[in-house]
């Protein structure tokens, strides 16, 4: 095995300030595969470039990270067809001028939270949902996008990562699984990781502290300048281009309520039947990657 010394902290490193100072994600993912496969190449950056490109392609040669990719522009896909169709509009009308429950800042952040959490099927489901949701309240209401970013991600993770009926679930009780099976741990699976979410105080705590900045207001560093800056009435930083557009068109129709909650509520309900259909009627046995695309 090759040790190639403090070369090793390159990679991440190049990365992760090109993610900083470019504020682009993918560029700065692959320039820092490009990288780390040059220092593999002893330093011949042709050599890297040709191996990095060969390991994206590689990428595809595994059924599950075809899925998975194919899965997450279709999520995509939904979401627009929930926004044209006017669903998006329905429920940001039915929240505000119907039942009045979002009329101020914080509201808009406890939208976000409860909505990543109630969908906690799949996260990337939940991302999309809760930002689809609550963006054009934020902006209403300024909210800064960064900190309707952290509500989301933190909520996000805290809650997918503490539930046993999604993906991620069936990939840990696999992981678990395979340490059964080679006589590491004794057990079953399931019964192993239900007992282990209790201690799971990362995502307990990531939740206090989401709830804590939401009521207080609370906020320090750069979120604080965003807040900032937001509440000027500039919820987006110089230079930012979102991925998913800005606003809603004008011309975007109101629809029904039923419209947002249809598509979405068939999408989560088929991951445990993916997970179950898959595992061979065993959820914790079905594949995470599959059930996910299956729906």
């Amino acid at each position: 095995m090759t040790d190639y010394g403090v070369w090793t902290v390159v990679t991440p490193l190049v990365t992760i300030v090109l993610a900083v100072v470019t504020r682009q994600v993918i560029l700065s993912l692959l320039t820092g595969a490009m990288v780390g496969y040059t220092v593999i190449a002893n330093f011949n950056p042709f050599a890297g470039v040709a191996k990095a490109l060969d390991s994206y392609i590689g990428v595809f040669a595994s059924a599950g990270n075809t899925r998975t990719i194919l899965f997450c522009f279709m999520v995509g896909g939904l979401i627009r067809l929930i926004q044209v169709t006017g669903g998006t509009r329905a429920v940001i009308h039915a929240l505000t001028e119907r039942a009045q429950l979002v009329k101020n800042p914080i509201a808009v952040q406890l939208l976000a939270m409860v909505t990543t959490m109630l969908i906690f099927i799949e996260s990337s489901i939940s991302i999309m949902s809760a930002g689809t949701v609550s963006r054009d309240l934020a902006d209403h209401y300024r909210v800064s996008r960064e900190k309707l970013a952290y509500v989301i991600q933190s909520s996000c993770v805290a809650t997918c990562s503490s539930v046993m009926i999604n993906g991620w679930g069936a990939a840990m009780m696999a992981i678990i699984g395979v340490q059964v099976s080679k006589g590491y741990v004794e057990g079953e699976p399931f019964n192993i990781l239900l007992h282990a979410i209790p201690y799971n105080l990362m995502a307990w705590l990531s939740l206090l502290a989401v709830l804590f900045y939401v009521l207080t207001g609370a906020s320090w560093g750069p979120m604080a300048k965003a807040d900032q800056r937001a509440a000027a009435g500039q919820v987006l930083r110089e230079g930012a281009f979102p991925i998913a557009g800005d606003h809603q068109r004008d011309d975007e129709p109101l629809g029904k309520v039923s419209y947002f909650v249809l598509p979405l509520l068939s999408t989560i309900l088929m991951v445990p039947v993916g997970l179950f259909i898959t595992g061979n009627g065993d959820i914790a046995s079905g594949s995470g990657s599959t059930a996910v695309f299956g729906r």
